[in-house]
């Protein structure tokens, strides 16, 4: 099924390991596979798994491959969907941190080392994310997290570096609009005791639950992280049976309600006091207080 040019896992490692799943992205992909390839910190291996692109993306990443031994390329035979493609980079990570970076997004220099900095120094943390700034088609930027642009629709202050997972899990599910941190850097053991990305759109903010139970997240200030904007980008998909394609579900259940599951799954499976888990439980509470009319059973 697989094509792909691998080592054994364990043999010559890397500290890092970053995934970068791809489908028919010749438009951005050079530019996001340079800024990584330039990162001032050195010591990773790039996973680009390209789920049976059809443009040039192919042709893109063999040269990439040919000229730097730190890409490894792995094709899918057949579009096996986002959730999927995204999962196989993170099941073919050696390293003991692991970063999802998007064909269509930049890296600062500088963000790989500040933020295996910041999880070295912080071993209660489990990830570690640079500051946000947004780019359009052009690369151009639009604007910064914490500029006035962005006012509208940013999250606010949060706690997500608290010691208190159910103060944690409170900030992500009901003070976030975002999902910024999956880009982030994370431990690779604490990502693979969560379920990954499952087929449904939201799965996700699932993930970051399940993170944030077992650990804080730390925001690096100085390395950036450009998150691109454009009509094909998957965060522009507004309709439900798009969104279920692209990221390659099935299921008739609503997105909204399958997040719910995720998430009280993600309380149920963490190693929690007794009294942390009932507060957890009680912001799921809250969390469903926000849909009006239960609406959350059947919308997406």
């Amino acid at each position: 099924m697989w094509e792909t040019k691998d080592n054994p896992r364990g043999v010559n490692a890397p500290r890092v390991s970053i995934g970068l799943p791809v489908y028919n992205g010749q438009a951005y992909l050079a530019s996001a596979m340079e800024s990584l390839l330039e990162q001032t910190y050195q010591d990773f291996e790039l996973i680009v798994c390209d789920n049976a692109s059809t443009d040039g993306t192919e042709a893109i990443c063999r040269a990439f491959a040919k000229r730097d031994r730190r890409v490894r390329y792995v094709r899918q035979i057949r579009n096996v969907g986002a959730a999927g493609n995204f999962n196989r980079t993170a099941e073919l990570a050696r390293g003991e941190y692991f970063r999802w970076a998007a064909h269509d997004d930049v890296c600062g220099p500088q963000l790989l080392q500040r933020c295996v900095e910041a999880l070295d120094a912080n071993p209660r943390a489990v990830l570690a994310q640079g500051t946000v700034a947004i780019i359009d088609l052009d690369g151009n930027v639009i604007a910064t997290l914490d500029g006035p642009e962005m006012k509208p629709l940013l999250d606010p202050a949060r706690q997500m570096d608290s010691a208190d997972p159910a103060r944690r899990f409170y900030e992500l599910l009901l003070r976030t609009k975002w999902c910024f941190e999956i880009f982030g850097l994370i431990r690779r053991s604490s990502l693979m005791r969560t379920h990954l990305h499952e087929p449904y759109y939201g799965s996700d903010k699932v993930i970051l639950a399940s993170l944030c139970l077992s650990g804080g997240f730390v925001t690096v200030p100085g390395a950036i992280f450009y998150r691109r904007y454009h009509p094909a980008s998957s965060t522009s998909l507004k309709d439900p049976s798009q969104r279920q394609k692209w990221i390659g579900g099935n299921s008739r259940k609503s997105a909204r309600l399958q997040c719910f599951g995720g998430y009280a799954r993600a309380i149920r499976e963490a190693d929690l006091p007794p009294w942390t888990r009932v507060r957890c439980l009680g912001v799921m509470g809250k969390y469903v207080g926000q849909f009006q009319k239960w609406p959350w059973l059947r919308a997406s």
